[in-house]
């Protein structure tokens, strides 16, 4: 009998434990801890965007509008300079898909945080949000720059990925997957 009691106490106890944690916790509530849901850049208008610059490794590009049309042509990124300050990339400007680049821009400026990652600069690199990541510079008409976004890995889902704004530690998980967006390739632009 006394055996019995004991395993019926604890029972009891693991029971009052149980029901304790799923009371406050809500298990099974759906979790909105740090869910951000809210734009990216709020104040980015396509429009405005005359010319980008893109980086990633050895690879960059940079893409003008001449008369309503893009264009694009190979550059040579700062680590390509590193490595070979004597090399040459001539420019040849070729015409790109239109379409495809506006649409890219209109996913960005309607682009989602889905939650802040994190905002600690020692874990830049962990989320490919450096400058050893992509980089993408956008400007004006006059030149003047009107951001530099840092696009990183892919995150858990296969249409998620990383991003962070020059100048802000903040890292944030998006609804979208950025690098296939905006290639640091000309070739594939064309």
């Amino acid at each position: 009998m006394k055996k019995l009691s004991r395993s019926l106490l604890y029972l009891m106890l693991v029971s009052v434990a149980a029901f304790l944690v799923w009371h406050f916790e809500k298990p099974t509530r759906e979790k909105t801890g740090d869910v951000l849901n809210r734009i990216f850049l709020p104040d980015f208008d396509p429009q405005q965007v005359n010319s980008i610059q893109i980086e990633h490794l050895m690879n960059g590009v940079k893409l003008k509008k001449e008369n309503e049309e893009w264009v694009v042509t190979n550059t040579k990124t700062k680590i390509r300079e590193n490595i070979n300050p004597a090399e040459k990339v001539p420019e040849s400007w070729q015409k790109i898909d239109s379409g495809k680049l506006l649409a890219a821009l209109d996913i960005l400026k309607n682009l989602h945080v889905v939650s802040l990652a994190g905002s600690n600069p020692e874990r830049h690199g962990y989320f490919e949000v450096s400058p050893v990541g992509m980089q993408v510079w956008f400007y004006d008409s006059a030149g003047k720059e009107l951001a530099k976004l840092y696009l990183g890995k892919m995150g858990a889902g296969f249409g998620e990925s990383y991003i962070r704004k020059e100048g802000d530690n903040n890292v944030y998980l998006t609804d979208h997957f950025l690098r296939v967006l905006f290639p640091a390739d000309a070739e594939k632009w064309k």
